[in-house]
């Protein structure tokens, strides 16, 4: 304070100017620190924020990849079990191929799904063993490739199945599928034509007086029983022990006739590859009847030779009443008289058996039923 009078004024402004050079020393410093401590915080705010980033993404990535490997897994898991499933359908279907395909070859009838070998070795006149080789090639061959299959995906590293195994299976089945198409067309034309032989005989002895008992005979040896079947042939025995073939395809008729006896008319149809060899082996059905006294015996089956082809043989059996007469059907006739009334005009309806029947024209009469039919 030197030239300066010593007052409080000037001891105050000293003061002040002092402070000031303090501070413009002081400021910068202060502020510089201020920053880089800003700049530190930020810093570690910016690291700790990737710090927890990277871990949330490594987590997240953890789970995902966990989560994709289960998947994964059960993938696996389920493949495999459909390789076992395919495997087990593919040997089972082999199996029981192969079974009834040897089979075919020592039973009369063996079906596998609509076919029966023997009706379609007989039908198209093809050896069966031939037929049973070509349909079990048809079958087998998918079946043994569905195998495969399974077992490919149980075992990953199996080695593939050559091009010369592929390509003859292929034309295995090929010529297959061939073979049975040509097997189906000659047994669809040995059925093209239908032949019948008509048979007539008048039963002198029953006339528009008289009262006829109609009845069924059976076979004690063979067809014992009185149920119709159409194109169905089974294999029997008679009294000397020979086998027959026979079917119980027998239809009945009863009509009415202005004639003044009865006739019984048997018309036998077949089934071939033209009219005249239909109409041949039509007559090589046997087929036959009695009258005995008042009483008509109508055979429940016909037979043809063991060597025949079956070609829709059958029976039927027209029965011709004068008007007048008196009809008695037995009730053993119920099967084989059943039939559509519209399309055959059969008289005789379901129910009446065990009935006496005055025969009118075109309609039969109960006299003993407890309502009219």
């Amino acid at each position: 304070m030197t030239g300066e009078s010593v007052t409080i004024s000037n001891i105050e402004k000293k003061i002040r100017d002092g402070f000031g050079s303090v501070s413009e020393s002081i400021g910068p410093n202060l502020q510089k620190a201020g920053d880089k401590l800003k700049e530190g915080f930020e810093q570690a705010s910016e690291g700790m924020k990737r710090i927890d980033s990277n871990r949330i993404k490594s987590s997240s990535q953890t789970f995902f990849d966990t989560l994709a490997e289960v998947f994964t897994f059960l993938l696996k898991i389920f493949a495999k079990f459909i390789g076992i499933i395919l495997m087990i359908t593919g040997a089972a279907g082999v199996i029981a191929t192969t079974v009834a395909v040897i089979s075919s070859n020592f039973i009369d009838h063996v079906h596998m799904g609509n076919s029966d070998f023997l009706w379609l070795s007989q039908a198209s006149e093809t050896p069966l063993w031939l037929v049973s080789l070509l349909l079990y090639f048809i079958i087998c061959i998918p079946l043994l490739l569905l195998f495969y299959l399974g077992l490919k995906i149980l075992i990953t590293n199996l080695k593939s199945m050559g091009n010369v195994a592929k390509f003859t299976l292929l034309g295995v089945r090929v010529l297959s599928l061939i073979g049975i198409a040509i097997v189906g067309a000659k047994q669809s034309i040995s059925y093209s034509e239908k032949a019948p032989v008509i048979q007539s005989k008048t039963l002198e002895t029953i006339n528009s007086q008289d009262t006829l008992v109609l009845s069924m005979r059976s076979n004690d040896q063979f067809a014992e029983n009185f149920n119709r079947r159409f194109r169905n042939f089974n294999t029997g025995f008679n009294e000397n022990g020979d086998r027959v073939v026979y079917s119980q395809g027998i239809r009945l008729l009863v009509k009415s006739t202005q004639d003044s006896v009865a006739k019984v008319k048997v018309i036998k149809t077949a089934r071939g590859s033209s009219f005249d060899g239909a109409k041949k082996r039509a007559s090589r059905i046997s087929y036959s009847y009695e009258l005995k006294d008042n009483t008509l015996l109508l055979n429940n089956h016909f037979t043809i030779p063991n060597n025949e082809s079956q070609r829709d043989q059958g029976v039927e059996v027209t029965l011709y009443l004068p008007v007048g007469s008196t009809l008695y059907a037995n009730e053993n006739v119920y099967n084989y008289h059943s039939n559509d009334s519209n399309r055959f005009n059969d008289l005789l309806d379901q129910g009446m058996e065990n009935h006496y029947l005055t025969v009118e024209n075109g309609k039969l009469i109960c006299n003993d039923c407890p309502r009219r039919l």
